[in-house]
């Protein structure tokens, strides 16, 4: 009876799986029910739990469920769950989907276990109760709105190796008074810390880059010291907190960052505006009228000053400046930063600016010409939509000083100028056919071709193919996105010529020329045959007929000609033989000449011996 119990129990799982495995492969829905949870299989053998049915106030997630284990908790698993107190969570979980506890309104804490590293959107949002929470070393990033709304929640440390802080993923905690952030930190993203009303020590990392609109808005900040290296900042992200009150009436400065400007006339007047000197950032939106936080307002002029580097996304929309030169510090232009503005006829770009962002200048009518320095590496897509400077042009692809900048409604194949620069994102967006591009592109930005949008997002075209030089910029682009490439060369690197056969006096040689890149014959050509070289003369001798010259053989001779000279005087020509043997028949007794032998061939006369061989008759 024992041994039959021990058979059944380890043939039960292996029927189990079996059937799970069956039911899969049929197609049936893949959804099975263990306890209190309702689980699915993923591809990689593991188990997600998708429901909780149960009612239990503390709730343990198991590490395993029919043999499975549980690396997943799905979207919504516990979503509005207002009996569940506490919840303990499995060392095999990976990943907690999004809302996966959103309005668990009686959740006290949680311990996050290390070997999660993905919090999905919202997570915890509405967790009104939530005290405490331990946040996972696997972290990357604490994504959209995970603990948006959990109103007593206090005392987070954000763990290293955490990257990234998302939308309004921490707003509205009303009782956060302290949050430390990892040195890993590089990007907080727009109202992350909106309305934490009691937060008021924050410690940013050096290392931090962006900062989103109103990140830290309607919080106790008072003193914020300002990361070195910041790339982008949002508008004011301290609105509403002490940080920016009773700032320069002409702006309000966070560090070296103008973060908003709110001494402004009310309705549409102008205004000029004067930067304070030493400011190395200028924050989105500040002087767009439609920043949400001011009455609208126009500039009819700004000065930049040189230690700026960075310009914010709209940050100068709908301003009413004719012109305008940017300083060389100026390393990055922010989307739409001069969108709309309706009267900017020329604008003088930084000799060291890096990148333009998408639709920069769009809608600038009648900007007419811009160039665009060598430094810049990247263009955003539409950046100069609607701007005489492309409109004007009849072709079909638009381009500004060699940056292809559009190219709407293209059909069949197309050949890019073999003088391209670079290639605007999203340039070629849908554009299915063959696009041939040449090595001068050296600068191809994000999703310039290859793709169509899809979702919000971006997805591969399969017609499409890149025509291109091997190893050029455009090739490694290509091979970074997985997009179907046809090689060509152009031939432009050749070696020098290169014999393949010497020419000699009886016969023509050959000689080519190779490409270095495709290692192709690329030209060839004869070497033309040599002359022959200067007759080895024998001797010179008296002879009842005359005096009878002789010589040795000359490779590659056809015939001879035959000179003779008396005394100093000049060589002359006295006759042509195809033999080595000539006779002198019109030489005089006792006269002495002098002789010598030019041998011919197809390349015409050879040398000949100057000394000559001597004879008296």
């Amino acid at each position: 009876m024992k041994k039959l119990k021990k058979s059944f129990m380890l043939f039960y799982p292996a029927v189990l799986l079996l059937c799970l495995a069956f039911s899969f492969a049929a197609g049936a829905e893949n959804f099975y029910f263990s306890g209190d949870f309702r689980y699915r299989i993923l591809n990689n053998g593991t188990a997600e739990i998708t429901e909780y049915t149960g009612a239990n106030s503390e709730v343990e997630i198991p590490e395993a469920i029919d043999l499975l284990n549980v690396s997943s908790l799905g979207a919504h698993c516990f979503s509005g769950n207002e009996t569940l107190e506490k919840v303990s969570f499995p060392r095999s979980l990976v990943s907690i989907g999004a809302f996966c506890f959103s309005g668990c309104r009686n959740l006290k804490e949680t311990v996050i276990p290390d070997n999660v590293s993905f919090l999905g959107k919202n997570a915890f949002e509405n967790c009104s109760s939530l005290e405490k929470i331990s946040l996972s070393a696997s972290l990357k990033t604490i994504g959209e709105g995970t603990f948006k709304n959990c109103l007593i929640l206090d005392g987070v440390t954000v763990p290293e190796g955490v990257v990234s802080v998302e939308k309004s993923a921490f707003e509205g905690c009303l009782v956060l008074g302290k949050i430390t952030f990892p040195k890993t930190l590089r990007r907080i993203e727009d109202r992350a810390f909106f309305g934490c009303s009691r937060l008021s020590a924050i410690a940013l990392p050096d290392t931090l880059e962006e900062l989103g609109d109103l990140a830290f808005a309607e919080t106790e900040c008072a003193f914020v010291s300002c990361p070195s290296a910041l790339k982008r900042v949002g508008y004011n992200p301290f609105f509403g907190a002490p940080l920016s009150y009773n700032q320069n009436l002409n702006g309000i400065y966070w560090g070296g960052w103008l973060i908003g400007y709110e001494d402004f006339p009310d309705g549409t007047d102008d205004e000029d505006i004067f930067i304070k000197k030493g400011t190395t950032g200028i924050a989105d939106r500040v002087f767009s009228p439609e920043n949400g936080l001011c009455s609208p307002y126009y500039l009819r002029s700004v000065v930049i000053p040189d230690t700026v580097k960075y310009i914010g996304e709209s940050a100068f929309a709908k301003s009413r400046f004719s012109e305008l030169r940017l300083p060389d510090s100026v390393l990055e232009i922010g989307d739409r930063a001069f969108q709309s503005c309706d009267y900017l006829k020329k604008i003088t770009l930084s000799k060291n600016l890096r990148r333009i962002g998408s639709m920069a200048f769009a809608n600038c009518g009648i900007l007419s010409f811009v160039s665009i320095p060598d430094s810049v590496q990247s263009i955003g897509s539409n950046a100069f939509y609607r701007t005489f400077a492309v409109d004007s042009q009849k072709t079909a692809v638009k381009y500004i000083d060699g940056w292809v900048v559009a190219a709407p409604a293209l059909q069949g194949s197309l050949t890019l100028k073999k003088d391209t620069r670079g290639i605007c994102e999203d340039a070629f967006l849908s554009f299915e056919n063959e696009l041939t591009v040449f090595k001068g592109a050296k600068h191809i930005s994000s999703h310039a071709f290859g793709y169509c949008k899809s979702g919000g997002g971006y997805m591969k075209l399969k017609k499409f193919t890149l025509v291109c030089e091997k190893n050029s910029t455009a090739h490694k682009f290509a091979l970074q996105n997985g997009l179907k490439v046809r090689i060509i060369c152009l031939h432009e690197n050749l070696s020098g010529w290169i014999t393949d056969k010497k020419a000699t006096a009886s016969s023509a040689g050959s000689r080519h020329k190779g490409c270095l890149d495709c290692k192709k014959v690329i030209r060839t050509e004869k070497i033309p045959i040599k002359k022959c070289a200067a007759p080895v003369l024998s001797r010179a001798a008296k002879t009842k007929s005359g005096v009878k010259v002789t010589w040795k053989k000359t490779a590659g001779a056809k015939s001879f000609v035959v000179l003779r000279k008396t005394g100093k005087g000049k060589w002359k020509n006295i006759g042509t033989t195809t033999k080595r043997i000539f006779v002198d028949r019109k030489a005089k007794k006792g006269v002495k000449y002098t002789y010598t032998v030019r041998a011919k061939n197809a390349a015409g006369l050879s040398p000949y011996n100057k000394k000559g061989v001597s004879c008296t008759l």
